[in-house]
């Protein structure tokens, strides 16, 4: 995966910005087909979930070290602690699960769960991440949870225990008559040692969720049953400036005003090899707003201060983001924007777009200073 960082800044002595686009290369999926190529590392992402669970605690003769919130490839009804670790396969450091040799699946996930304890009656919260780029949390009475861990005898993954212990035999840790609650949200990443080699309808097993109080789960599904991999020879490049400065901007407390915009070439260069299987793709853009977006409008970036947003448009791709533009112009939700294609049997290309990027104004929260702001752009293909 290429990363790159993009930059949007203004300077003025009253108010200045930056917005940083981090850019990446990486593959995405239509309808149930996942096309990847060349490369090592994270090399596609996408398919998106979030799921919540609950579950009533009729006894609280219940332990308290299974997997309060985990993911596997197991549904919960067979499975009811966290993933050994033993199934998943390390691809350039990272643990997956094995999907062909040199490529694996990992979820990357921040999930939240909370509970009763039986002794002090006293509400807890677990929040942490799961899969990439870390298994880890922290529980409100005051543990941290790291894992891989032990549970019988065996070390575990991939899960959110509500604390960090082998004693799980010890019993009362939930009060009866509570109720656990559990939610997730995420995306998938596919992690490849860049040994790779053309191949198509690599079954991808369907992925679940489950929080497990013992004997009791409650899980859903998190990655469909009917998704292929399929792996070929094509990569592509993007070329843009990855610092855009705004320059010098008088501050306008008028709502929507545009205080700034700045024009930048867009190239995104691809190519495949005449050795191997070629392929028809569409090529994409996709934006990951990394600092949030503006009133919850997938058009409108914020800035990391608040206040005011960002707003982008490629000419003759996207409708033009002015400020203050309804659901227009670039959408920063991680959705492709096609830029154009290549066919099967053509070696390369390359595509020329402008990108216009627009600094707007929130209105009286405007703040005085320098702001910032960032995204991260990938090129995409499927």
């Amino acid at each position: 995966m290429i990363k790159n960082k993009l930059i949007f800044k203004v300077k003025s002595y009253r108010f200045s910005g930056f917005l940083w686009l981090f850019f990446a290369t990486v593959f995405s999926a239509q309808a149930e087909k996942i096309t990847i190529g060349k490369g090592a590392g994270i090399v596609w992402e996408g398919l998106p979930f979030s799921a919540s669970m609950m579950i009533y605690v009729n006894n609280p003769d219940m332990y308290g070290a299974d997997g309060l919130l985990s993911i596997s490839d197991k549904d919960g009804s067979t499975e009811t602690s966290c993933i050994p670790s033993s199934e998943l396969y390390a691809v350039n450091g990272i643990q997956t699960l094995k999907l062909v040799d040199g490529i694996g699946l990992v979820p990357r996930a921040f999930g939240s769960a909370s509970y009763t304890d039986y002794f002090s009656s006293g509400r807890y919260h677990v929040t942490g991440t799961i899969g990439f780029p870390q298994t880890r949390g922290e529980n409100t009475a005051g543990n941290s949870i790291v894992v891989p861990f032990t549970i019988d005898g065996k070390s575990r993954d991939w899960c959110l225990p509500p604390k960090n212990t082998t004693d799980h035999y010890t019993p009362y840790f939930y009060k009866a008559g509570s109720y656990a609650h559990a939610s997730v949200n995420g995306d998938w990443a596919i992690v490849a040692d860049g040994n790779q080699t053309a191949q198509d309808n690599i079954k991808i097993m369907p992925m679940y969720v489950s929080t497990t109080l013992d004997v009791q789960t409650d899980y859903r599904t998190i990655l469909p049953t009917n998704v292929d991999l399929r792996i070929s020879t094509l990569s592509c490049s993007v070329d843009t400036p990855t610092e855009i400065n705004f320059g010098a901007v008088a501050r306008n407390l008028t709502p929507h005003a545009e205080l700034a915009q700045k024009n930048n070439e867009l190239y995104v260069a691809c190519s495949q090899d005449s050795t191997g299987p070629t392929i028809d793709a569409n090529i994409n853009v996709q934006f990951r707003p990394l600092s949030g977006l503006y009133n919850g409008e997938i058009n409108k970036l914020a800035l990391n201060e608040g206040g005011g947003y960002i707003t982008g448009s490629i000419p003759g791709v996207t409708s033009e983001g002015h400020c203050g533009s309804a659901a227009a112009g670039v959408t920063f939700d991680n959705k492709p924007i096609k830029v154009g294609s290549i066919a099967k049997g053509e070696l390369s290309i390359r595509l020329n777009h402008q990108i216009d990027w627009r600094l707007c104004s929130g209105g009286a929260s405007l703040p005085s200073g320098k702001v910032t702001a960032s995204t991260e752009m990938l090129v995409t293909y499927n």
